[in-house]
């Protein structure tokens, strides 16, 4: 048995969590309350195509895979067991780079529009230094050339990180373009044609 305390006189004083051989009386064996511990972690941390979290002994190494763990846990089973991703330990690293499971989640979570539209794809793109973004790209019509927004949850992380002060209760005053670069604007004005030219000036992104 692995316990979580001191032994006192062969006995655990702190609590018993789990068993080095067979399961018993409800212990699990231990691999069975690793995994447990790491698919919690992950369940806040993987993006939905990486489900399983890993890490080694000492936290240095931590990230997501689609494949299998390894038995211990401290990575993919194999090189070629699925597709991976990192959780960097700085913050900036974390943002920015574009194999970090922080933004392949983001990626993977982020809606381009509030409704279903055709066609519609999604990538994250790099912004040196700060927070990634997920773009866009659509068509006003099968015909229509490509057009490009941003997502609003990860511009919204951008403007954040930058810590502008009371950015969102500014934004009818910025200039049409820079609206235009969040997909619910872009969905307003070119999709769903209830925002015009006209009334960009004055239009907030989140009216």
């Amino acid at each position: 048995m692995c316990c979580d305390g001191t032994l006192v006189n062969g006995g655990c004083s702190g609590t018993t969590i789990c068993s080095l051989s067979e399961k018993t009386s409800g212990i699990p064996t231990c691999g069975a309350y690793v995994a447990a511990v790491l698919d919690q972690k992950g369940s806040t941390r993987c993006p939905p195509s990486m489900p399983n979290y890993y890490e080694n002994a000492d936290g240095s190494v931590k990230g997501c895979t689609s494949g299998r763990r390894s038995p211990d846990g401290t990575g993919p089973a194999s090189a070629n067991s699925g597709t991976s991703c990192t959780l960097y330990s700085q913050e900036i690293d974390d943002i920015e780079k574009l194999d970090s499971c922080t933004n392949k989640k983001l990626l993977e979570t982020s809606k381009c529009f509030s409704r279903n539209i055709d066609g519609v794809t999604s990538q994250l793109i790099s912004n040196k230094g700060n927070p990634a973004l997920v773009q866009c790209t659509y068509k006003t019509t099968p015909s229509s050339p490509p057009e490009t927004c941003i997502t609003d949850s990860s511009l919204e992380r951008y403007m954040d990180y930058l810590q502008v002060k009371g950015w969102r209760e500014t934004t009818a005053t910025w200039d049409p373009l820079q609206k235009l670069q969040f997909c619910s604007v872009a969905q307003r004005y070119a999709i769903d044609k209830t925002l015009t030219f006209e009334d960009l000036p004055k239009a907030s992104v989140y009216s």
